[in-house]
């Protein structure tokens, strides 16, 4: 009922903290529809990394730090895995280099 009077309140922006818990498979798809066609600004705290990919920016909090990414979830996840992939093959060089 909350979630249903902050979506018809006129208004720039909308906090959603976990909008997809207790809602059934057409409630959540129906939900993604509408903040994709809406023209406010809408904050969402989540851990449910599908319906995040809604989302056009992503700031995440990760090792005490606020990150920012311009994309949905799924093209974050694809970058940190390309960035880890890079940390690891500089350490591999790293180690490489001082057993050399």
């Amino acid at each position: 009922v909350a979630l249903a009077k902050a979506l018809f309140v006129p208004s720039d922006l909308l906090l959603l903290d976990e909008p997809t818990n207790h809602l059934d498979l057409h409630a959540l798809l129906w939900l993604r529809d509408y903040l994709e066609s809406s023209e406010r600004t809408v904050v969402i705290v989540s851990h449910d990394r599908s319906f995040m990919d809604v989302c056009t920016d992503i700031i995440v909090f990760e090792h005490k730090k606020l990150k920012y990414h311009s994309g949905n979830f799924s093209e974050f996840e694809l970058q940190r895995e390309e960035r880890e992939k890079v940390k690891c093959t500089i350490l591999v060089a790293f180690v490489h280099d001082e057993a050399g």
